[in-house]
């Protein structure tokens, strides 16, 4: 039966179960038999699925492989005010020829109808992209390296944030030494140490230290029984970024089956500037546990100015380092390339590709800006050449500075 056949059946048991309980005067005892006949042969299925149709009247599922367009008006050509993902759902406000107007999010705008399910074939669907989410219970929730509280802390991220659980099988917690356990609850258990990432403060006593944890337990107690039992284990393997997992302890958040929601073109930017913030973080702090600084500033120069005369080469170098000498940029090589924004080649993947072995003429351009040479003076900042920068200016080969 198709979604409108089951509509009708609908809306038939409704008026059926509003007669069996007002009685069913006026009808002739034929009809009333019958009716008590077909009502008995409901099933508990049958009910469930009047339930479901009812709840999904007036819902949508994105039908797409990526993404869809929301746009301002019911048109292929307005304005583009955000997007479905794959998995995302939304609530229907109008429906006009061709297309629906949703709201999924902060997203209310105009979808095709080629591009969407409704109703029960949006519930089917539904049911195979489901995916399931960790929403952090507490402030400064820490996401570590390993399943283990003495493994690296990868990221600390805000209660409510939500992270896509990549294991439903979590690994088994480490047990403390007998004689370690109490010291361990009071003064390393998880909730404290995720109040002092979170800057709250260093309990004044152990007992304020166990308030915390009771606190912690009290908002695990009240949360939806069925966003909580799936937490077995200890450690649950959760998203943090693209291409970036870790582990986040269970008793710390809660897990739920959910539907994505759009994203306004605003929001949309906003994440890729996050990920992109935190490639350049994880760059940066790969660099500074394995890097050499002469060989990072050479492999920019070689990116920014390779086939720029020697003057030109040591030009960027000096920008760099007067960046370094700056209150106003961060006070090592590294911080200074690798922040979100400053140079193209380090977001965009050029940078690593000559971190290898620069050219020799590059790394001599390198180790002489390091040591103070400049041709460029004091200036932070260059163009390409004819680029209008205002004011005093140098020009060396293709690039300006100033």
């Amino acid at each position: 039966m198709n979604s409108k056949g089951k509509k009708g059946l609908l809306c038939l048991t409704m008026c059926l179960v509003w007669l069996s309980l007002c009685g069913f005067e006026g009808l002739d005892i034929e009809t009333t038999a019958g009716v008590g006949s077909w009502m008995d042969q409901l099933t508990g299925e049958d009910i469930e699925e009047f339930q479901i149709l009812e709840e999904w009247e007036d819902r949508v599922l994105a039908n797409i492989d990526d993404y869809v367009n929301v746009r301002a008006e019911a048109n292929a050509e307005a304005t583009v005010v955000g997007r479905l993902f794959k998995g995302d759902g939304g609530y229907v406000l109008e429906r006009e020829e061709g297309w629906t107007k949703i709201r999924s999010g902060n997203v209310e705008g105009y979808v095709s109808n080629d591009y969407l399910l409704f109703g029960m074939d949006a519930y089917e669907q539904a049911q195979q992209e489901l995916t399931l989410v960790a929403t952090a219970t507490t402030s400064g929730l820490r996401i570590r390296n390993e399943a283990s509280m003495d493994s690296k802390i990868l990221k600390n991220v805000e209660k409510g944030t939500k992270l896509l659980v990549i294991e439903e099988v979590l690994a088994e917690a480490e047990e403390p030494a007998a004689d370690e356990a109490s010291s361990e609850e009071a003064q390393e258990g998880e909730a404290s140490e995720e109040s002092l990432e979170a800057g709250e403060g260093t309990a004044s006593s152990e007992g304020e230290t166990a308030e915390a944890l009771a606190a912690e337990e009290v908002s695990a107690e009240e949360a939806p029984e069925e966003d909580t039992e799936l937490a077995d284990g200890e450690w649950v393997c959760v998203q943090y970024a693209e291409e970036k997992t870790g582990y986040v302890a269970a008793e710390y958040v809660t897990l739920q089956y959910e539907l994505g929601e759009g994203m306004t073109m605003a929001e949309i930017k906003k994440k890729e500037e996050e990920e992109k913030r935190e490639k350049l973080r994880q760059q940066l702090a790969a660099f500074q546990a394995n890097g050499n600084e002469v060989v990072l500033l050479a492999a920019l120069i070689q990116a920014e100015a390779g086939g720029q005369p020697y003057e030109g080469k040591v030009a960027v170098g000096a920008v760099v380092m007067n960046r370094v000498k700056s209150s106003r940029y961060p006070n090592t090589i590294a911080e200074v390339i690798y922040s979100p924004g400053q140079f193209g080649p380090a977001s965009n993947g050029t940078l690593a590709r000559y971190l290898g072995g620069p050219s020799p003429s590059c790394m001599q351009a390198a180790q002489d800006a390091i040591n103070g040479y400049t041709t460029v003076g004091t200036y932070m900042h260059f163009r390409r050449a004819g680029s209008d920068v205002g004011g005093n200016s140098i020009v060396i080969g293709s690039h300006v500075f100033y």
